[in-house]
């Protein structure tokens, strides 16, 4: 499983949602992935259904609400929590700068294990917000669509079902252990017993035996 994290220009203009949410369709039936949209609030849909669709008005309404500070310690956690994020560049208003992104972009610089996919419908070698060093060491590949980012990482993740049954394991080993046992292919289905670290059978006989042998 995958964490991945949306990342953008925020403001009221339709298209800050519009690549989110193709985002979010693009792998909507997709198992390995699970996306962190910023914008799924009812903060954030509150500001833009109270916005006149002027960009600077937008700003000036999420300013004034009272728990707005809370918003860098929330995407603070969401940078930690994801794998990989889409960082989409481009700009959707001149007056309102993309001050959260460039932290957020500190954030994943601090944090190289994360995969950071950059979107620009530009040249990012030409753009000033791109072609800054902090950004050009930041972001590892370049694409001009959210759709190309979407296609480049579901080329790039392994969907390896051992790597993921590993990784099950080191999270539950009792359900790992069930697993294997089931797999041996036994004469009946096994399940957790609730009362104690115990596998039992359909019908209610114990395989501690079976614990043992694996």
């Amino acid at each position: 499983m995958y964490t991945l994290y949306l990342a953008g220009h925020v403001t009221a203009n339709p298209l800050t949602y519009e690549w989110r949410k193709m985002v979010e369709n693009y792998f909507e039936d997709n198992k390995w992935i699970d996306i962190i949209n910023p914008c799924n609030s009812l903060f954030d849909q509150s500001a833009s259904n109270n916005s006149d669709n002027s960009r600077n008005d937008f700003s000036i309404t999420v300013l004034k609400e009272k728990g707005i500070a809370l918003l860098p310690y929330k995407d603070r956690g969401y940078v930690k929590r994801s794998d990989v994020v889409f960082v989409n560049m481009n700009t959707y208003s001149s007056e309102r700068p993309s001050i959260g992104t460039f932290f957020e972009l500190a954030w994943y610089f601090d944090s190289p294990e994360k995969m950071v996919i950059g979107i620009f419908d530009g040249d990012p070698e030409e753009a000033f917000q791109c072609a800054h060093p902090f950004i050009k060491e930041t972001i590892q590949v370049w694409v001009k669509t959210p759709l190309e980012a979407c296609q480049l990482l579901e080329r790039f993740i392994d969907v390896n079902d051992d790597a993921a049954s590993d990784e099950a394991a080191a999270i539950d080993p009792m359900k790992a252990t069930f697993a294997a046992i089931n797999k041996e292919g036994g004469e009946e289905p096994y399940q957790m017993d609730s009362a104690a670290p115990t596998l039992v059978s359909v019908e209610g006989e114990s395989k501690e035996e079976k614990l043992e042998e694996i």
